[in-house]
């Protein structure tokens, strides 16, 4: 279990050494390029060709082969395929061990909870940085969480929430 100061400090750390610390729209094809990290999408057909599972993504790690599919027909919004990328890089970096290459996040199955939530975390801390999201809030009167989630790419539903998780005030 890691403590939200932990996953905080270790995206910190993850932008700062690939040059993205002071980004507000983080280059996620670029992060997962320079990781390693090879990203493939699947159409339904696709995935349904492959017999791929029942699951928004999988994660596969082997020894240092590290790689992520996405099956897009389970994302309607962009947005949200930003967000389950991130947070498949977050499994990589919270879950991952020799002794477990392989990790499944099943669409719609909660699978175990405090991973999935911890994996959200290390999602919403890379794509929206503590300190980028409270300078750009500290530049407007009254921050919208509409106009945040378009600046940072992510859908309104996240933006809230680290609105909240950063206890500051904004309105929809």
């Amino acid at each position: 279990m890691f403590e939200k100061k932990e996953i905080s400090d270790l995206v910190n750390k993850l932008l700062e050494t690939n040059g993205m610390s002071t980004m507000p729209l983080i280059d996620l094809d670029l992060l997962l390029k320079s990781e390693g990290i090879k990203l493939f999408k699947f159409s339904k057909s696709e995935w349904k060709d492959k017999n791929f599972p029942d699951a928004s993504a999988i994660l596969l790690k082997s020894g240092n082969e590290k790689i992520i599919i996405i099956n897009e027909q389970a994302h309607k919004l962009e947005e949200d395929k930003i967000f389950t990328i991130a947070h498949e890089i977050g499994h990589f970096f919270l879950h991952t061990t020799e002794e477990k290459p392989y990790v499944l996040c099943r669409h719609g199955q909660s699978g175990d909870k405090e991973k999935e939530d911890e994996a959200d975390y290390f999602a919403a801390c890379l794509l929206m940085p503590e300190k980028i999201f409270k300078e750009l809030v500290n530049k407007v009167e009254i921050p919208s969480v509409k106009v945040f989630a378009k600046i940072f790419g992510v859908s309104e539903t996240t933006t809230r929430k680290r609105f909240s998780e950063l206890n500051i005030f904004c309105v929809d």
